[in-house]
């Protein structure tokens, strides 16, 4: 009878669909502060928690124009979650932009995913939400020789809440990576008439990370401030885990790999911008902790103060800043250098690609057959 009940309630788990078992490998949930991301850097603005009419808590990241220096705010990595080279992850957010004042000819990047490590120096920007002023957003990518090819172009929203999910298979070679895109919940087709396109997110000898918030060119001169709103950014392995605002109950801490390590390479350089449309390069490690915390490449850096050439990093909350950085009051650019005018994307060429499909659960009917015979049979020996 033992055994009877044993297997009973096996049937009962395999009859539960997967999706009510998704979890989460990250969740950013602007609730549990900034602390969800492994470095801010706030270089040209703030970095902040706010609340929002609909959404509760969520971030507010502010960038202000440098001049004719390009300029940056932006929250970095995922804490606690090691990219790998060879994962398939889903990663979804909501953003709202306003003001966003644009430009033809001066490329802005309000998300990406940037190479990490020693093989990421001198490399290309593996993934950007590029806003070059033609009135658009566009996905783009870059192969590992930089060139940068448009998977996925959409009107520019402002002022308004849209939710993206993108798949990504990681691969080193655009015949083993792939990149699915859903926007508001709909499956997009992409620039190659298909709802898949191969890409090359990983590559050789170099880590990965996102980042979300503004970046943009020095060339073009001053816009005005930009401002990215950003609702729960989150990370799992199946569309199941990110759907909607995720599975209840949170999510677990690390990913596959372990901890990040909160350090990158230098930015990308030469080809390591991607094109007008594309996304410009990012690379190094800038942890900030809160108002007058530490900077991962720049000193202890305080509201207003002055940023040094070293120091731990951290993270907390906002920052503001402002005042002379490094030596001789210069702002270096804590992601390495990168090209002002990088060249203009392409068209995705020819699709491929392939995804893994879950493996299906038992047959409903053949699990209530066997639930009731089962049932039938305990209350005979009973």
């Amino acid at each position: 009878m033992l055994v009877l009940r044993r297997l009973l309630l096996a049937l009962s788990l395999a009859a539960v669909p997967a999706t009510a078992r998704a979890t989460l490998l990250w969740d950013g949930d602007a609730s549990k502060g900034t602390g969800v991301f492994g470095n801010l850097q706030p270089v040209n603005g703030t970095i902040a928690v706010v609340d929002d009419p609909t959404y509760g808590k969520v971030f507010k990241i502010v960038c202000n124009d440098n001049g004719a220096t390009k300029a940056r705010s932006e929250v970095s990595r995922m804490a606690g979650v090691t990219l790998s080279n060879s994962g398939d992850y889903y990663v979804a957010w909501r953003s709202k932009w306003g003001p966003l004042p644009t430009k033809a000819g001066k490329w802005q990047v309000l998300s990406q995913i940037h190479l990490d490590g020693p093989g990421s120096v001198g490399g290309p920007v593996p993934f950007g939400l590029s806003v070059p002023g033609d009135g658009k957003m566009h996905f783009n990518a870059q192969d590992p020789t930089g060139k940068s090819t448009s998977m996925w172009d959409h009107d520019l929203p402002l002022d308004s809440w849209h939710r993206y999910v993108v798949h990504t298979k990681m691969g080193e070679t655009l015949e083993t990576g792939l990149c699915e895109i859903w926007f508001d919940g709909v499956k997009q087709t992409l620039t190659n008439g298909k709802q898949s396109i191969p890409c090359a997110m990983a590559h050789a000898n170099s880590g990965s990370y996102w980042k979300w918030g503004v970046y943009r060119s020095g060339s073009g001169g001053p816009i005005g401030q930009s401002v990215h709103y950003l609702q729960r950014p989150m990370m799992g392995t199946t569309y199941a885990d990110v759907a909607e605002d995720g599975p209840k109950g949170g999510a677990g801490g690390g990913g596959s790999g372990g901890a990040d390590a909160g350090a990158g390479g230098g930015g990308a350089g030469t080809g390591g911008a991607s094109g007008t449309g594309g996304a410009s390069g990012t690379g190094g490690a800038s942890g900030t902790g809160g108002t007058g915390g530490a900077s991962g490449t720049g000193g202890a850096m305080s509201t207003g103060g002055a940023t040094g050439t070293g120091g731990a990093s951290g993270t907390g909350g906002a920052m503001t800043t402002g005042g002379a950085k490094g030596t001789g009051g210069a702002s270096p650019d804590p992601e390495g250098p990168d090209p002002e005018e990088p060249p203009a994307p392409t068209k995705h060429g020819s699709g491929g690609g392939c995804r893994m499909a879950p493996a299906p659960g038992a047959p409903a009917w053949l699990v209530v057959g066997l639930a009731l015979l089962l049932r039938r049979r305990l209350r005979r020996t009973s």
